[in-house]
């Protein structure tokens, strides 16, 4: 009878060790998957984020190497049409009106490149944006996925449950081998 009840511990003993031992790997597996997930999420969000950056960057340069050039030209018209007022001998209205069709002109340019590179700037906040929202739609993703897998694991009560039952087989087992070699 002895051998019976040893037996049946053992066998109970050994499947709460081997549940506890699957739980562990469960919870290990689960916490290394989310914390991999998370800091892949959050790389790449700092890669967008420098690479948006950048992007504005090179649209402030851009502009104010367009504006600078726009100047220049503007200098170089108001010059040519300086001379042509000279050489023509044009004065009065007809003369303030080529200044002023210059400087219209080029007013026109620079706003032309201030609206275009807003454009530019607004489409670089909306994927920062975006990007801040893919980085937290990724974490929260993660959340859930370790949370489903942490249903996995076994409670206390399953596990105890799990190693009675376990137990009892092998009693039973045990049971029949002693009848069978009597």
């Amino acid at each position: 009878m002895a051998w019976i009840g040893t037996a049946m511990v053992a066998g109970a003993g050994l499947s709460y060790m081997g549940t506890s031992a699957a739980n562990a790997k469960v919870s290990s597996t689960a916490a290394a998957n989310l914390a991999s997930t998370q800091e892949l999420a959050s790389q790449s969000y700092d890669v967008q984020k420098t690479d948006l950056a950048n992007k504005a960057e090179e649209v402030k340069s851009s502009l104010g190497m367009e504006l600078t050039n726009l100047l220049y030209q503007s200098v170089a018209q108001t010059g040519t049409a300086t001379t042509q007022i000279a050489e023509k001998n044009m004065y009065g209205n007809t003369a303030q009106r080529v200044t002023e069709n210059i400087k219209t002109k080029g007013a026109l340019s620079a706003d032309q490149l201030m609206q275009a590179a807003d454009s530019k700037i607004t489409d670089i906040n909306t994927s920062l944006r975006n990007a801040k929202y893919s980085y937290e739609s990724g974490n929260i993703q993660a959340g859930i996925n370790y949370n489903n897998t942490m249903t996995n694991v076994k409670g206390t009560t399953e596990m105890i449950a799990g190693s009675l039952s376990t137990g009892m087989s092998f009693g039973s087992a045990a049971s029949g081998l002693k009848t069978a070699i009597g």
